[in-house]
C-alpha cells in the first residue's frame, strides 16, 4: 500500500492507495493538505500506470464521511485527466449523503461528462 495518510487541517481524513490500486478515502476530507494528497494520489495513479493502466481509476468512498467543495473540484480534475488518458474515474461506495452532495452540486454530471461515474453504497 502506498501510504498518503495526512493528519493536517481537520485531522479527520486519510487518503491512501491500496494493493488493488484504488484510492481510498477515510473520514472527512476538508483540509488543504487532504485535498493536495488526493490530487497527488490521482496524479500518482495516472503516472505509475501511464501506458499500462488497464482499468479505471477508482476512488473508494465506503469510509468517507465528508468531501468539501474544493475536494470536489479536485475530483473533477482527476476525472478530466483520466478521460484524457482514455480511462474513467469511478467514485465507488458513495453513501446516500455523499451521493446527494454530488447530485446537488452536479459534480456527478460533470464527472459523467468525462466518462466517469458514481456508484452508491449498497443499502444496509
Amino acid at each position: 500500500m502506498t501510504d498518503l495518510e495526512t493528519t493536517a487541517g481537520s485531522g479527520q481524513g486519510a487518503i491512501s492507495i491500496d494493493r488493488d490500486s484504488r484510492i481510498v478515502i477515510v473520514g472527512d476530507v476538508r483540509a488543504p493538505l487532504d485535498r493536495e494528497q488526493l490530487r497527488l494520489a490521482g496524479e500518482h495513479m495516472l503516472k505509475v500506470f501511464a501506458g499500462n493502466l488497464d482499468r479505471d481509476v477508482v476512488i473508494d468512498l465506503h469510509q468517507a464521511h465528508y468531501l468539501d467543495v474544493a475536494t470536489l473540484t479536485v475530483l473533477i480534475g482527476i476525472a478530466r485527466r483520466c478521460s484524457a488518458a482514455g480511462h474513467q474515474l469511478v467514485l465507488d461506495g458513495a453513501s446516500e449523503e455523499l451521493a446527494q452532495l454530488l447530485a446537488v452540486t452536479r459534480i456527478d454530471q460533470v464527472i459523467g461528462r468525462y466518462g466517469g461515474r458514481v456508484q452508491r453504497r449498497p443499502a444496509a
